[in-house]
């Protein structure tokens, strides 16, 4: 009984040590959180024109834009992307939520039923980087493989 009460009591000593070295590895000082910022915001930059072009979306249909924040440390990146019928907005949520993880951020999608569109907005340290704004327009002819328009 005596040799089981030690085993534990040494499991929880060296659990509690190891809790603390892993919080202490964590810490980061401001300036490499910066520069993990914007190295970051880079990549998912790239990243996002890829998951549209997974989703078969032309770069005709996509109006980019670069918003400076207040303070100067960064620009906003916002795209405005019609869609097709056939791409659901909720499906490209979801890809841009997992493109955003893998940075420890995340993707948060509002819809707006007057204007017909889904706002998704990729967070990182608290800051939205990306807008993507999907709106779906019927009216959008996606080009076959044989260089045919076809209509959707």
């Amino acid at each position: 009984m005596i040799i089981r009460l030690l085993l534990s009591v040494t499991l929880a000593v060296i659990a509690v040590g190891l809790f603390i070295l892993n919080r202490e590895a964590e810490v980061k000082t401001p300036a490499e959180l910066e520069r993990e910022f914007i190295l970051s915001s880079s990549a998912i930059d790239k990243e996002v024109d890829l998951v549209l072009d997974q989703f078969g979306i032309e770069k005709t249909w996509v109006r980019k834009r670069e918003i400076s924040d207040p303070g100067g440390r960064f620009r906003r990146v916002e795209r405005r992307v019609a869609v097709p019928p056939d791409v659901l907005p909720a499906m490209l949520n979801r890809e841009l939520n997992s493109l955003a993880r893998r940075f420890r951020g995340r993707a948060v999608a509002t819809e707006n039923l007057k204007e017909n569109s889904v706002t998704i907005q990729i967070i990182l340290q608290q800051t939205v980087i990306q807008t993507v704004i999907v709106k779906v327009n019927p009216e959008i002819d996606r080009k076959e493989p044989g260089g045919q328009l076809k209509k959707i």
